[in-house]
């Protein structure tokens, strides 16, 4: 092998890297015997006395040494348990397991007891089952005054219970335009399901309620004399998965034409129909046959066996 020449490339290279080899040499031969002087270096101590500066920057000038303090441990305060009757009915754990218990109705008079009760109550997990319904014929004061104010509460209280369906028996389009006015547009998409029944609502308070209400896919119309079947094509949306039409004597198979046409994505379909054929029913396409998981036919008297097979 061959020898490497003093100043050659290669140490040259580790003067680069390393630093020059004559001052290292140097300073470790200087190092070497200052140990050997001075003996083995003294263990230092674990702790320094006198001024010594922390982690945190703070000096400790005593000898003792610095330690951090200790975080305190919260220990968990203990609820204090009802001792009394009293105390009892208006402690809200207790209230909160009662009315699990409770059916809707049972749920709508306990939350007129007090108002414990009824904030207790006011809550959208006691009322995801249940149906919010308003009987616009009763719900009728002295004046218009109160009659406006009465409905305004309902829909308050409606809101407030985050109700997800809502029923609308014997309203007329002024009934309707109530709702609209009193509904907060910040709590329309709560609402999934609208019911209609024994009303006498025409087709543009129907469009013009569907507008408002931008959120439902449910929609229940039953005993809805007055709507036609130009309404229907004017209000269907395709949003609409469930449609139940019932009793409504305008229905024919131009109505059944405006479902098959313009609810692609429809479900459900509930019909009682006098004078639907079986032709309307040939009207829905294959995609729709596909989607439509739910069929009920109540005293569609002119229909046949032909009709399940068009469908």
């Amino acid at each position: 092998m061959g020898s490497v020449r003093r100043g050659g490339v290669i140490e040259k290279v580790a003067n680069v890297f390393c630093g020059n080899s004559n001052s290292t040499a140097n300073a470790l031969s200087s190092r070497n015997s200052k140990v050997d002087k001075t003996g083995p270096p003294e263990k230092t101590g674990r702790f320094l006395l006198g001024k010594v500066r922390s982690s945190n920057g703070l000096t400790n000038t005593s000898g003792t040494p610095h330690t951090s303090p200790r975080p305190t441990r919260r220990t968990p305060r203990l609820q204090r348990k009802p001792l009394s009757w009293d105390e009892l009915i208006k402690d809200e754990n207790f209230l909160s397991r009662l009315f699990q218990y409770l059916s809707g109705s049972e749920r709508a008079v306990a939350a007129q007891v007090c108002l414990r009760w009824r904030t207790v109550l006011y809550q959208p997990s006691y009322w995801r089952t249940t149906r919010a319904v308003l009987h616009c014929k009763e719900v009728r004061a002295n004046t218009e005054e109160e009659t406006v104010e009465m409905r305004r509460k309902f829909y308050v209280s409606v809101q407030m219970r985050g109700f997800d369906s809502l029923v609308l028996v014997c309203a007329t389009d002024s009934d309707l335009m109530d709702l609209v006015a009193n509904y907060a547009v910040n709590h329309t998409r709560a609402l999934r399901c609208v019911a209609l029944r024994c009303c006498s609502v025409s087709d543009k308070g129907l469009e013009t309620l569907l507008e408002h209400l931008g959120g439902v896919y449910q929609l229940e119309l039953q005993s809805c004399n007055e709507l036609t079947e130009a309404g229907l094509w004017a209000v269907l949306h395709p949003r609409i998965v469930s449609l139940a039409v019932a009793d409504c004597i305008n229905v024919a198979d131009e109505a059944i034409g405006a479902v098959a046409q313009l609810l692609p994505s429809l479900y459900e379909l509930s019909l009682q129909a006098y004078h639907v054929t079986d032709a309307a029913l040939a009207l829905f396409s294959p995609r729709q046959t596909a989607s439509l998981s739910i069929l009920r036919l109540h005293s569609c008297w002119e229909l046949t066996n032909q009709a399940v097979v068009n469908i």
